[in-house]
């Protein structure tokens, strides 16, 4: 392995009575006398089974944040949940543990209807006028690393929502039911499936708008006051759904236009509101936000002294010896007093 970047470790999943899974662990070997350029995030174990709060009527909670548009988001790495302006292209920052104001931070593009962000930093947006899914990152940038058209598929019309489970993006255009998955780092589309029960007509409204979230193996989908849920993988109905009242919502007549998850709570916003609902949907004992251990760094070998061996022939009674040059040596300006110096010690001899 070369280069630099990200090396990501997800912690392992909890069994049917285990919960819990062990954390992640990274561990890289440094050679060459080349350090690792990047990053270790060594992610907790995370439960699965039977992680999810199947309750009728989830404990709710409300967050005074008001939603203003669409596009609702979280940065799992900075705790923030992230609302996007639908007429320019910056959005409003909150802090998750408080619910205040904490800055504004620019997207680049306007008129997101979908947005998802990676415990790696790496986030994505659906843009709905221009019907294209973008990803960037990885944060503190916000460089876009790839941008998919999807104006002239066949299925549904402009592009409603995009998630993430950290190896796939997954997105839906409206009035379909067909996810397209795609390539996280290129935005290549892999294979698509459809989303099968729930009694959804998905040509009907309510449609689809930004309400699509991938958590621990299943897609939650939004759609009029309901939630949801999918098998991830091959898309069929998990026989799971909850309601969500307008009075939830805070406003008369509202129904779901974003969805976002901050690690524990599933967050629904209508964007004729002024509040966020969000709703317990894992174990009290996960707290907000995804664990994230602190980055470790490769330790450099340039440093360390190495060695060099050679082996000498003289009167058929073969000796080893041992010498030992600074690492400095290979960091010289000039190539060519390395190789002089590499000739010196190494090409000695009748073989020479």
């Amino acid at each position: 392995m070369t280069g630099h970047g990200t090396l990501i470790v997800s912690g392992g999943a909890g069994g049917v009575s285990g919960y819990g899974g062990s954390g992640g662990r990274a561990a890289i070997l440094c050679d060459y006398h080349y350090t690792f350029g990047g990053r270790f995030h060594d992610l907790g174990g995370m439960p699965i089974h039977p992680a999810f709060v199947n309750a009728v009527t989830p404990t709710m909670t409300v967050r005074s944040i008001d939603p203003s548009a669409f596009g609702l988001g979280f940065f799992p790495l900075t705790m923030e949940l992230v609302v996007p302006s639908w007429a320019t292209a910056n959005a409003q920052k909150f802090a998750a543990a408080t619910n205040l104001f904490s800055g504004q931070t620019t997207l680049g593009y306007t008129s997101v209807r979908g947005f998802w962000a990676d415990t790696d930093g790496y986030y994505f947006m659906a843009d709905y006028t221009g019907n294209k899914v973008r990803g960037f990152g990885p944060l503190p940038s916000n460089d876009m690393l790839w941008e998919t058209n999807l104006e002239y598929e066949p299925f549904g019309i402009n592009v409603g929502s995009v998630t993430s489970n950290g190896i796939y993006v997954y997105v839906m255009r409206q009035q379909s039911e067909i996810v397209y998955v795609m390539d996280r780092f290129d935005g290549r589309q892999l294979y698509t499936f459809g989303l099968e029960g729930g009694g959804i007509t998905w040509s009907q409204t309510p449609y689809l708008d930004g309400a699509l979230a991938y958590i621990h193996g299943y897609l939650f989908v939004g759609l009029g006051n309901k939630i949801y849920r999918f098998n991830g993988t091959n898309g069929q109905y998990d026989n799971y759904q909850f309601a969500v009242s307008t009075a939830d919502l805070g406003v008369v007549g509202g129904i779901i236009n974003m969805m976002t998850f901050d690690g524990r709570d599933l967050c629904v916003a209508s964007t004729t509101g002024t509040r966020l609902a969000c709703y317990q949907i894992l174990p009290p004992t996960r707290t907000h936000g995804l664990s994230l251990a602190a980055p470790s760094t490769c330790q450099a070998a340039l440093p360390v002294p190495f060695t060099w061996r050679r082996t000498r022939v003289h009167q058929s009674t073969a000796r080893s010896s041992t010498r030992t040059r600074p690492s400095w040596c290979c960091w010289l300006p000039t190539l060519t007093f390395c190789m002089l110096m590499a000739s010196r010690w190494l090409c000695r001899g009748p073989r020479c």
